[in-house]
């Protein structure tokens, strides 16, 4: 059934404000960009904006959700190209979240910030919206146990948030010291590496050996 003129209207509104918003929260910060900036951006009335979304963390929680739609797709593509083990599988993965989300670097070091300020009903919201993109994480962590490069009794729940911590500390990382995508993903390469090494099989056996010795 085709969308009403009314409905159309709403729907360029909506784009209008978040592609407005985008770009603000990148220029002048989230916290410093208001609903009014924003109107004034996306040439809209103040009043059109609160028509389509209840306030400023609602137009920030609906852009996360969208670019969360967008990496998983990203994610997947590079899954399916990816040759070799899981930790090769895993750095290809990665590696191509960043290409993602460097597009815009700015903006991912906004919502990251804001993070720390928002509510809590949306940090539920976000931690959601996070699952569905960063499964992969937790399927090839247990590939690479079932391949032998990870000893059986890891805690792959602590292990994948360990990573996923890691991956967004370094957006903050990249954007302080002026990293590239190449070089954050080269970064990100040698800290996977550190990991997977401390949790590998011959480590623990490794250690188990010293404890008779």
């Amino acid at each position: 059934m085709p969308a009403t003129r009314r409905e159309q209207m709403k729907q360029n509104t909506r784009q209008r404000v978040m592609d407005a918003a985008r770009e603000l929260f990148a220029e002048k910060g989230y916290a410093s960009a208001t609903i009014r900036d924003i109107a004034t951006k996306a040439e809209v009335s103040t009043g059109s904006v609160f028509t389509t979304f209840e306030s400023k963390e609602h137009i920030l929680s609906t852009i996360v959700m969208e670019s969360q739609e967008e990496l998983v797709l990203e994610i997947a593509k590079a899954r399916e190209e990816a040759k070799g083990d899981a930790r090769t599988r895993l750095k290809s993965a990665i590696a191509a979240a960043y290409a993602y989300e460097f597009k815009r670097l700015l903006l991912v070091v906004e919502q990251i910030g804001a993070s720390w300020t928002w509510s809590v009903a949306f940090e539920k919201s976000n931690r959601k919206s996070m699952v569905k993109p960063f499964n992969f994480m937790r399927e090839l962590l247990l590939e690479a146990r079932d391949e032998g490069s990870l000893r059986s009794d890891v805690d792959l729940e602590l292990l994948g948030d360990i990573l996923l911590g890691v991956y967004l500390r370094n957006f903050r990382h990249a954007w302080f010291r002026g990293w590239t995508q190449p070089e954050t993903v080269q970064y990100m390469n040698s800290q996977i590496d550190l990991i997977f090494d401390g949790a590998r099989v011959e480590h623990a056996n490794h250690i188990a050996s010293r404890k008779k010795a």
